[in-house]
């Protein structure tokens, strides 16, 4: 436990990156670059054990570790994309194919995490995946309306888009169309007209004179 390499190292500010191999124990005993930081609290020790993963751990199943930080109500994305990249050995090869212009090397995972999709060559792998999986999740015993929704939310997560909601699922609700507004015509708005309470005054038949003359 305390031999084990630092994931991270936390900070008040900045950034938590950790020398590589530097036990908790070094950090203890202010051995080599730990020497130079400041004491290990007890907190930065409930920490480090947060980042172990022993050895006990079931083995032979795929573990997804993401799938408890999805948007509410959309857990069932990555499961059935995940599932439908997995069911036949052929689309499982066509993934490999697909992700390991991107997956060599340390480095690329590091990049990835701190980029995702943000990054070309990954965004693009990333949508050739998307679009792998809605091919096959009719193959999974769907309805229509399932594999529909889950493809327009898969596809939103790429472009950054909010995703669809389910009918009768609990959110905001929807609200009515507005109708638009008619902007006025141009030019000054006519003054209203004052009523006369006597007679109405005739013109003359003069166009010489502009005097009005009342019966």
């Amino acid at each position: 436990m305390l031999d084990t390499p630092l994931m991270v190292r936390r900070r008040a500010r900045g950034r938590w990156d950790a020398p590589p191999a530097v036990p908790f124990a070094d950090w203890i005993a202010r051995r080599g670059i730990a020497r130079t930081w400041p004491p290990p609290t007890f907190g930065d020790l409930d920490y480090h054990l947060t980042t172990l993963f022993p050895p006990v751990r079931p083995r032979g199943h795929l573990e997804v570790r993401y799938l408890d930080a999805q948007p509410p109500g959309r857990w069932i994305d990555p499961v059935a994309m995940l599932a439908a990249l997995l069911h036949r050995p052929d689309v499982t090869d066509r993934v490999l194919d697909l992700c390991a212009p991107v997956g060599t090397g340390e480095d690329r995972w590091v990049h990835a995490a701190r980029h995702g999709t943000a990054d070309p060559d990954l965004n693009r792998v990333a949508r050739q995946l998307v679009d792998l999986a809605c091919g096959e999740l009719g193959a999974l015993g769907l309805s229509g309306d399932s594999v529909d929704d889950i493809t327009a939310a898969l596809h939103a997560r790429l472009d950054r888009e909010p995703a669809p909601r389910r009918p009768g699922e609990p959110g905001r609700p929807t609200p009515p169309p507005r109708t638009p507004r008619v902007p006025p015509p141009p030019g000054p708005l006519p003054q209203p007209r004052t009523p006369q309470t006597g007679p109405r005054p005739r013109q003359s038949a003069d166009p010489s004179t502009t005097r009005r003359t009342t019966p």
